[in-house]
């Protein structure tokens, strides 16, 4: 299914719901689609906002009954937002991932974005963005 996200301009579904262990794409319900067109709409903002094209890496990480729990396999937080399409990973072309967060900052929070920051300063490998709320007292770039 390698359709663009409806009014999307540069994600397709293929991108949100490729599971790359397995090799099939996930069958999202109503419920993760949409919330992955949710994101889609925020991730073609964060395009703008980097001016350069971004690689999906990680979007929608389901449990499927027949495969199991493909959160828990990729090493995924227990209560990730990648379970429901809230939460993508990304690698920005062209641009280190700690330039883009840098630059994304600013506009996370009128975004309704998080980004998590996975340690990895001065060289990390992907960008995380979420949909989740920022908790009371934390912060739009938080620690998994």
């Amino acid at each position: 299914m390698n359709q663009i996200l409806y009014t999307c301009e540069h994600f397709t579904w293929r991108e949100a719901l490729w599971l790359s262990r397995w090799g099939i794409e996930a069958d999202p319900d109503a419920e993760q689609r949409w919330n992955i067109m949710d994101l889609a709409h925020r991730m073609e903002i964060v395009r703008e906002i980097l001016r350069v094209p971004i690689v999906i890496t990680s979007w929608l990480r389901p449990f499927i009954p027949s495969r199991g729990d493909y959160n828990k396999l990729i090493g995924g937080a227990a209560l990730s937002a990648h379970r429901v399409g809230k939460a993508a990973d990304f690698i920005p072309i062209t641009m280190t991932c700690d330039e883009a967060l840098l630059r994304l900052a600013p506009y996370l929070e009128a975004l309704g974005l998080r980004a998590e920051d996975n340690g990895e300063s001065k060289g990390r490998a992907w960008i995380h963005l979420d949909t989740y709320p920022v908790q009371p007292g934390g912060n739009r770039i938080f620690q998994p």
